[in-house]
C-alpha cells in the first residue's frame, strides 16, 4: 500500500487549488484520483492472492480425500388423526341442530335463519338466537356439517349433513 505525507505541502495547497495546475504538472483532483486508483488496484492484487492460495488449499484436501458424497434426506410427515368424543345432551343447542340433522332436516341446503325457524318451531327457541350460527359452524369444523356460499348480492352460508356425517354420530 502507498502512503504519501502532505505534510510539506500545506502552506501553498490553497494557492495551488485556486490557480489550478502548472504546466505539465498534474491537478490535485488527478493526483487524489491516481492515489485511489492505486489503493483500488492493489487491494484487488491481495484478493486474487489469496483466493488462488485457498483454491490451492481446497485442492490438496480434495486430493486426500477419495470420495465426496452429499445426501440429503426429507423428513417425512406422518399426519395422525385421532378422534376424541364429545357429549352432546339433547338439551344443548348443538344436540337439538344434531337432532334435525338426524331428523333428515339438513337433507337439503339450509341457512342459518331456516334452522332459527325450524327450532323455535319445534319450540327449542335457544335463549339467544345469536348462538345459532356458531353451532353451525362449530358443528362445520366438527364434520357433522358441511357449508356452502350461496351467491348472489347478500351471500348467505348454507348447511348440510356432511358425507361421514353417519360416522361421526354415535347414539348413546
Amino acid at each position: 500500500m502507498l502512503t504519501i505525507c502532505f505534510k510539506d505541502f500545506r502552506c501553498g495547497l490553497e494557492e495551488e487549488v485556486l490557480k489550478g495546475p502548472r504546466e505539465g504538472q498534474p491537478s490535485l483532483f488527478t493526483a487524489i484520483k491516481w492515489l485511489y486508483q492505486m489503493s483500488v488496484e492493489d487491494e484487488v492484487e491481495e484478493l486474487k492472492h489469496r483466493l488462488e492460495a485457498l483454491e490451492q488449499l481446497v485442492r490438496s484436501i480434495l486430493s486426500k480425500v477419495p470420495e465426496v458424497r452429499i445426501e440429503c434426506s426429507v423428513p417425512k410427515i406422518v399426519y395422525e388423526r385421532k378422534y376424541e368424543y364429545v357429549k352432546v345432551s339433547e338439551d344443548e343447542l348443538y344436540g337439538r341442530i344434531i337432532r334435525l340433522a338426524l331428523d333428515g332436516f339438513f337433507d337439503e341446503w339450509r341457512s342459518a335463519s331456516d334452522v332459527a325457524k325450524e327450532l323455535l318451531r319445534r319450540g327449542w327457541a335457544p335463549k339467544d338466537f345469536k348462538h345459532v350460527r356458531p353451532a353451525l359452524e362449530h358443528l362445520v369444523a366438527l364434520e357433522v356439517l358441511e357449508r356452502e356460499r350461496k351467491p348472489g348480492r347478500k351471500a348467505k352460508w348454507l348447511y348440510r349433513k356432511a358425507e361421514k356425517f353417519e360416522e361421526r354420530i354415535v347414539m348413546v
